[in-house]
């Protein structure tokens, strides 16, 4: 969980518009605490799967 936030917060230096990268950031930092709460509270978080889609040129 916090390498997915950490992954994203270091790229919302990209985005242009600086009130969207403040906004992004202040979301995901209210995410990571949300997540940490859950995982003292109950032992860890539940995931669910990730997915890659490959396409070849036929």
């Amino acid at each position: 969980m916090n390498s997915q936030i950490d992954m994203c917060a270091s790229r919302l230096s990209r985005l242009g518009d600086r009130s969207l990268a403040a906004a992004l950031h202040a979301r995901g930092e209210a995410l990571r605490q949300d997540a940490l709460a859950i995982i003292g509270r109950e032992g860890g978080l539940r995931h669910g799967f990730d997915y890659v889609i490959a396409a070849e040129k036929g």
